[in-house]
Formats: structure tokens, sequence, C-alpha cells
């Protein structure tokens, strides 16, 4: 009687090789847990949307500015802006707009559509302005997690799961 066992033995796999396998997958896929789980509430408090907002605004109107008074041929509409940003009247843009409209000067109609066309022009770029900087504090936060609390967890389950595969696998020693 000949034991098959000896000569299969090349052919294989030892049973450490694929459990570390499976723990460095484990582990791989716990730190990409870590990069994909969403935020939880208590992770969003700590993000101060009200000054990303503000500061994204506040930038944008000191560009759309500093463009428009670096124009050479401004319209009443540019002027109206910026005086707008200089007296910090924001609140009442759309008041300034039906004023330029009421105003009954020639071409009144296009100042004021003009006027709020750089309106919108600006509030779609703080708009996109805060959504990067919130998109960075996101990454921020999830960079902040602890890499362990991810890493660790997805190890043992992935060296359990090896550990387990290797106890049932069939091996069909003759």
């Amino acid at each position: 009687m000949t034991v098959k066992a000896v000569q299969n033995d090349g052919q294989r796999s030892g049973v450490f090789s694929s459990v570390l396998k499976a723990t460095v997958t484990g582990g791989v896929t716990g730190y990409i847990a870590k990069q994909v789980i969403p935020l939880t509430t208590e992770e969003l408090k700590d993000i101060p949307y009200r000054a990303i907002i503000n500061a994204a605004r506040k930038d944008t109107n000191k560009n759309m500015v500093a463009k428009l008074k670096g124009m050479e041929d401004r319209t009443p509409a540019h002027d109206t802006f910026i005086k707008m940003i200089d007296e910090k009247n924001f609140k009442n843009a759309g008041r300034i707009a039906e004023g330029l409209e009421k105003a009954g000067e020639e071409n009144s109609a296009k100042i004021a559509k003009e006027f709020r066309a750089i309106i919108k022009t600006v509030d779609e770029q703080s708009k996109a302005m805060a959504k990067n900087i919130t998109g960075s504090f996101h990454k921020m936060i999830k960079c902040k997690r602890p890499t362990a609390a991810f890493v660790v967890p997805g190890a043992i389950v992935g060296f359990v799961s090896g550990a387990i595969y290797n106890a049932f696998k069939n091996t069909n020693i003759d």
C-alpha cells in the first residue's frame, strides 16, 4: 500500500499561506472600509457648514468684484454689483434687481437681467466652492478615523474565514 499524501505533497498548498492571504485580504478590506463607509452624524457635527458657505460666498464675491473692476467697459449692472458688495448689501439683491428694472432708464430690463445673471454666476461658483471644501472636510475626517479600528476587525474576520475554509476544505487524499 502506497501513501499518496507524501506523493502529492508538492501539489497541496499550505494552510498557513491561505490563512495569511485571507488575513491580509481582510485587513485591506478593513482599510478600504475606513474610506468608503459614510460619515456618522457625530462626525458630521464637526464640520462648520455655515462658516464654509459664508467663506465661499465671500471669496467668490471678492473674485467677481476684482474681475469686474479690472474690466475697462463696465456696464451699470457691473457697477451695481460692485456697489452692492462694497456696501455689504447681499440680502437685498432681489430688490436691487427690481429697482434696476423699474428705474425707467433705457435698457433697464437688460441691465436688471445682466445683474441677475451676475448674481446667479456668483451663487453657482460659491456653491461649487462650498461643495469642494465640504468634500475636503469629509476626506479629512475619514483620514482622521483610527485605522486600527477598521483593519484589525477586517484581519480577524479574514483570519477566521481562512481558518474555517481550510478546516472544511476537501483534500481527497486516496
